[in-house]
C-alpha cells in the first residue's frame, strides 16, 4: 500500500512517522511525505473539510 501524506507542517509529519510505527500492521506501507500547503476551506463539519483537501491534493499531486 502507497500511502501518501501531505503537509506543510514539520511537526504534522513527524506525528504521523510516530502514529504509524505505533500501528505495526501486518501489510507493507510504503509512505510518502509530501510537503505543500493545501487550502483550508472554513466548514463546520470536518469530514467535508478533509474531503476538500484530499481532492487538492489529488488534483496537484495527481495521486491518491
Amino acid at each position: 500500500m502507497k500511502l501518501y501524506f501531505v503537509s506543510s507542517s514539520d511537526q504534522k509529519i513527524t506525528e504521523m512517522k510516530r502514529i504509524l510505527e505505533l500501528l505495526k500492521v501486518d501489510f507493507p506501507i510504503e509512505i510518502f511525505y509530501i510537503k505543500q500547503r493545501l487550502q483550508e476551506i472554513l466548514h463546520d463539519d470536518i469530514k467535508v473539510i478533509v474531503k476538500q483537501k484530499a481532492l487538492d491534493a489529488y488534483r496537484d499531486l495527481g495521486c491518491p
